[in-house]
């Protein structure tokens, strides 16, 4: 218990030194691409069997550094920008973007 206790502490302790550097990056623009060409169907299958498996993983483990460390970013005044940058941009990548297509995503797949 006390080994779990400390990687959560040491957890929380990393971010609190890389929240402020995150929360302060301008997020870059979505590009819309007017005439692309269609992914191959390995980039396909590579995207559906491996790479969307491994960003549910790594968008529910920030999802929950985000809960454990959302009281002291709110207290810091950087919740908003924890919850886009920790929470909103990871799901986006996850689930808001055509198969095989890392570049785009789709018109309004979450509300705001």
């Amino acid at each position: 218990m006390k080994k779990i206790l400390f990687i959560i502490f040491t957890i929380m302790f990393i971010f609190s030194f890389t929240l402020p550097v995150i929360a302060q990056t301008e997020p870059q623009p979505i590009q819309t691409a007017t005439t692309q060409e269609e992914p191959s169907i390995r980039i396909k299958i590579l995207d559906v069997l491996l790479i969307r498996p491994i960003c549910v993983v790594g968008s529910t483990i920030s999802t929950a550094a985000y809960l454990a460390i959302s009281p002291i970013a709110f207290v810091m005044g950087l919740g908003e920008e924890a919850l886009e940058t920790m929470v909103k941009e990871p799901w986006q990548f996850t689930s808001c973007r055509y198969v095989g297509d890392f570049n785009n995503y789709k018109e309004h797949c979450f509300r705001d």
